[in-house]
């Protein structure tokens, strides 16, 4: 039987997150799991109530009731893996391991000359814009993007555009600056019959990317070009199947969570793009800690720039942090 042990923490954002929800924080726990073998490992448990996950005392009982939710299990999955690692005094990490990233922006006031050109000196070659609440702001920050012609975007609507004022957009943009949006994701949804012709229409002008948790139950290839994996949120596998049935591209991001959920799913990452190089685009998503007031574990993230590093330690790393007693961990059992 396994052992569980949680300890609650709180994020606060610095802006909103997304068009899905006005909340200025995320509430999570990392929990602290121990096998019959005798081997402990860690893992970050995020529930997105946005997305329609339980919140997270219900994700708690769930634990003690043994009926894990789809999230749990895979920080179950990832525990293990961090579990085993620890056990063979071995890092997940490979001495070579570096994966370079987006910078995710959450606010579109954001967006001025002297800030896109600080973020080309310091790397970054692409913008993942998160969309959907403003139009005219974003379609003006998308257009001062394209302007620049050194730094690709990303917008992400979340399901919250309109493909009729998205059109019109793009049409304007003309084909010079539509050359530098690298994908939308997620523009609008994807439920009917005319929400698939208005996806096929837009993807005449620009690649279109879905996010794994939208994957529509059709036995027909989507009109996408990438699907974006969030290796913390579910079966791997199962996107994997999708990406080579359908010779799609592929990215992976985090879900905006804490940062060892963030290291969980960067190694992950770098153990697909060695098998699945070929079909990679661009640079992956896992920069998201900066969209959060500053706490110990995001000052410990290995990053430089656009780029992020192995962890120091065993597993995922923060071992400074897991074994610091007067930290802000305050571990219960709950099994």
């Amino acid at each position: 039987m396994l052992r569980i042990k949680f300890s609650k923490y709180k994020m606060i954002a610095k802006n909103e997150l997304s068009a899905l929800t006005d909340r200025k924080f995320r509430e999570g726990a990392l929990l602290q799991i121990t096998w019959p073998d005798q081997i402990s490992g860690y893992a970050d448990l995020h529930p997105l109530l946005e997305l329609g996950d339980e919140i997270l005392d219900h994700q708690l009982t769930n634990i003690q009731l043994q009926k894990p939710t789809a999230i749990l299990e895979q920080a179950i999955f990832l525990a293990r893996r961090d579990a085993e690692a620890r056990s063979k005094g071995k890092s997940l990490f490979s001495p070579d391991f570096k994966i370079k990233n987006n910078l995710t922006v959450s606010s579109v006031d954001l967006i001025t000359d002297s800030f896109l050109e600080e973020i080309v000196k310091e790397g970054y070659g692409t913008i993942k814009l998160k969309c959907g609440i403003a139009p005219d702001k974003e379609f003006a920050a998308i257009e001062k993007i394209t302007k620049l012609r050194k730094i690709k975007v990303r917008p992400d609507f979340n399901g919250q555009g309109n493909f009729a004022s998205l059109s019109k957009f793009l049409q304007e943009l003309k084909t010079e600056g539509r050359f530098w949006i690298e994908y939308i994701e997620d523009p609008f949804n994807m439920k009917s019959s005319e929400d698939l012709q208005n996806w096929v229409q837009l993807r005449s002008l620009v690649p279109l990317a879905l996010d794994q948790i939208w994957w529509p139950d059709w036995n027909f290839r989507p009109p996408i070009d990438v699907l974006v994996v969030k290796p913390v949120r579910g079966d791997l596998g199962k996107s994997f199947n999708h990406i080579k049935r359908w010779s799609l591209k592929w990215t992976m991001t985090s879900s905006m969570d804490h940062p060892v959920g963030i290291m969980h799913a960067a190694s992950i990452a770098h153990d697909y793009l060695k098998q699945n190089s070929n079909l990679c685009v661009g640079d992956f998503g896992f920069l998201t800690h900066p969209l959060f007031e500053s706490n110990e574990w995001s000052q410990m993230m290995p990053t430089m720039g656009s780029w992020l590093f192995a962890g120091k330690g065993f597993g995922i790393g923060f071992d400074e942090l897991w074994n610091n007693l007067e930290g802000d961990l305050n571990w219960q059992t709950i099994l």
